[in-house]
């Protein structure tokens, strides 16, 4: 998880809303309602600083862009090279572990979705 691309593939691949309304059970607000930043959802913070902004809209995103996510990894090298099905940096292939607190379903089910997320066409 040390290259900015992979993490950022697997941040804008993820489906938020699904978060949300599954495994939160609609106790979060979505990014429609509220952009997300590194501030509170709550109006106070969020007049902190202008979300219209260029250099703040290139860092925000809605989820479940998956071109976006492969194209960034493209862009940035990691590439299925020998046709296994598995994208390589540097020579190594890409694998992870998910995982998330025994009995806190919220958390297991919101890993299962970015786990979900991470399995993009890394061909």
């Amino acid at each position: 998880m040390d290259q900015v691309a992979v993490r950022k593939a697997i941040a804008i691949a993820v489906d938020y809303d699904s978060i949300i309304s599954n495994a939160i059970t609609n106790q979060s607000a979505t990014f429609t309602q509220v952009p997300r930043s590194l501030m509170n959802p709550t109006p106070g913070e969020q007049a902190l600083y202008d979300s219209s902004d260029p250099a703040i809209q290139a860092l925000q995103w809605a989820g479940n862009d998956i071109a976006g996510a492969e194209k960034l990894l493209d862009d940035a090298g990691i590439k299925d090279n020998d046709h296994d099905g598995w994208r390589e940096y540097k020579g190594k292939k890409l694998t992870y572990v998910a995982s998330a607190p025994n009995g806190w379903n919220d958390w297991t089910a919101s890993i299962d979705l970015v786990a979900s997320a991470a399995k993009i066409d890394w061909h």
